[in-house]
C-alpha cells in the first residue's frame, strides 16, 4: 500500500467485479478519467509543507498499521 493519495488499485478492483459478474456497465480506463499526474503533483507539494508534516506522519502511521495487520491476517481480498 502506497501512501501517496493516488487512486491506486482501481484496475484490480474493477477486474474482480467484472470476474464476479457484478460490473454491469462499461468503465473507461482509469488513466483516461483520473488525473493521477495532478494528484501526484499536489501530494508532493502538500507533503513538502512544514505545516502538513504532523498530519502526514499521523496518517502514514495509520496506513502502515493497516498494511501490517492485513499482511498478518492474510487478508488479500476485500471478499471472504
Amino acid at each position: 500500500m502506497r501512501n501517496d493519495d493516488r487512486a491506486t488499485g482501481f484496475e484490480d478492483m474493477l477486474a474482480e467485479e467484472e470476474k464476479l459478474g457484478e460490473l454491469n456497465y462499461e468503465v473507461p480506463p482509469i488513466k483516461d478519467v483520473c488525473a493521477q499526474d495532478l494528484v501526484a503533483e499536489a501530494f508532493k507539494e502538500l507533503k513538502e509543507r512544514q505545516e502538513s508534516q504532523p498530519e502526514y506522519k499521523r496518517v502514514a502511521a495509520i496506513a502502515q498499521k493497516w498494511v501490517i495487520n492485513k499482511l498478518a491476517t492474510g487478508a488479500n481480498s476485500r471478499r471472504p
